[in-house]
C-alpha cells in the first residue's frame, strides 16, 4: 500500500515543479542507466517500463532475513548503472516492478532535495491526519501486530532500507488509512484524483492508474501488499464512496494470500 503514497507524492512533486508525467526521468537522475535505457515518470508509475520485479541480486524466500536492508544507496546506484536489464518483450505492458518504483522515488528525492521518508511525512501523513503512520517501528512502542510465516508461526518482519521506502515499509492502522481513503472521495483533492486516472489498459481483468489497479468489471481501485509475515489490501468504490481496508498477519508466502484481495472485493460488493 506504500506505493499509493508514492503515487500521491509523484503527482504533487511534478505539479510543484512543472514536470510532465511523460518527461524522461533520466535527466532528473544523477546516474546514467545501464545500456542507455530511458524511462518516463508514467511508465515507472504504472509498471510498463519492462523492468524486473526486484534486483536479481536479491533472493527472496520465507527464510530470507531482511533481504532489502543491505541494498543501500551505493548498491542501488551501482545496480541501475551497471546491472539493470530491461525485458524488451515487457516494454509497454504491465509487469509489476519494485525496481521501477524505487527509481521513481529516488528521482523524486533529487527533485525535492529531501529524503523519501520526509516526503511521505510532509505530503501524505501530515496532510491526511495520519500522525502515527510511520516507517519507524521503534516510534510506535512496539504496537505492531506480530507477523506469521506460512505455517502460522511467529516470524520477524522485513526491514526496508532508505532506497526501498517508495516501495514498502509503511506501518499504519485501519483508522488512519481510512482517512486516506476518505480523502480519495473528496473531489477537491486534485492530486489524489490524478493518481486514480487510468494510464494503461490491460489485457486481463484490470487496468492501471498511477500505482493503483482498476478492476474493469467493477471499476474498483485497489492495491495490495505482501511481505514476510504480513499482507494487506486497500480497495475503493469511487462511485459509491465506499472503501475496504484489510490488514493481516498472513505471510506473502501463505498459499491463500491472494484471498485477501477476494475478501476485499466481497466486502466492498456487500456495502
Amino acid at each position: 500500500i506504500t506505493k499509493l503514497f508514492t503515487a500521491t507524492i509523484l503527482v504533487k512533486v511534478l505539479k510543484r515543479h512543472g514536470i510532465s508525467l511523460d518527461e524522461e526521468i533520466n535527466k532528473y537522475l544523477n546516474v546514467s542507466i545501464n545500456n542507455g535505457e530511458k524511462f518516463t515518470f508514467r511508465t515507472l508509475a504504472n509498471h510498463t517500463a519492462g523492468l524486473p520485479p526486484d534486483p536479481e541480486s536479491i533472493e527472496f524466500d520465507e527464510t530470507s532475513e531482511n533481504p532489502f536492508v543491505h541494498f543501500k544507496k551505493s548498491n542501488f546506484i551501482h545496480y541501475i548503472k551497471n546491472e539493470l536489464i530491461v525485458d524488451e518483450d515487457k516494454k509497454g505492458k504491465w509487469s509489476y516492478s519494485n525496481v521501477g518504483i524505487a527509481i521513481l522515488g529516488y528521482a523524486l528525492t533529487l527533485i525535492e532535495k529531501k529524503n523519501f521518508r520526509e516526503m511521505v511525512d510532509s505530503y501524505v501523513f501530515s496532510v491526511y491526519d495520519m500522525p502515527t503512520s510511520t516507517y519507524n517501528r521503534s516510534s510506535i512502542n512496539g504496537d505492531v501486530v506480530s507477523g506469521q510465516n506460512s505455517k502460522g508461526e511467529p516470524i520477524s518482519p522485513w526491514s526496508f532500507a532508505e532506497m526501498d521506502a517508495p516501495v514498502g515499509g509503511v506501518l499504519s492502522t485501519v483508522k488512519e488509512l481510512s482517512k486516506f481513503v476518505m480523502a480519495n472521495f473528496d473531489e477537491r483533492e486534485e492530486a489524489l484524483k490524478d493518481t486514480r486516472k487510468r494510464t494503461y489498459t490491460g489485457q486481463d481483468y484490470f487496468d492501471v492508474a498511477l500505482c493503483w489497479g482498476i478492476i474493469k468489471t467493477k471499476n474498483y481501485h485497489f492495491h495490495g501488499g505482501a511481505t514476510r509475515g504480513h499482507g494487506s489490501m486497500l480497495i475503493l468504490n469511487q462511485q459509491k464512496k465506499n472503501g475496504v481496508i484489510v490488514l493481516s498477519n498472513i505471510s506473502a508466502y501463505h498459499k491463500e494470500i491472494r484471498e485477501l484481495r477476494n475478501l476485499g472485493i466481497e466486502l466492498l460488493d456487500s456495502l
